[in-house]
């Protein structure tokens, strides 16, 4: 254990623990490493929108991005078009 890790002490079914090492297991993972690779997992889906308002706000914010980034990407291409047929 590093000096920025911690110890907890946890009680789960024995039915989940098993699943748990299978798991750890299969990916040639410790347990211990099994478990933390899932809690960190869902900790980063607490960063994903839980309600509609943000979902579709972030998804208005993405759309926006993407039409700068084609509008750049077609500006380019028309350049390059004429670029390339002034010098023939």
């Amino acid at each position: 254990m590093t000096k920025n890790e911690s110890q907890i002490h946890v009680r789960v079914p024995d039915d989940l623990k098993s699943h748990l090492e299978e798991s750890a297991k299969n990916s040639g993972r410790s347990l211990n490493a099994e478990v933390v690779k899932r809690l960190e997992a869902s900790v980063s889906l607490d960063a994903i929108p839980t309600n509609m308002a943000e979902f579709d706000a972030q998804y208005l914010e993405a759309a926006e991005m993407y039409v700068m980034v084609a509008d750049d990407a077609s500006v380019m291409r028309l350049l390059s078009k004429r670029f390339l047929n002034r010098e023939k």
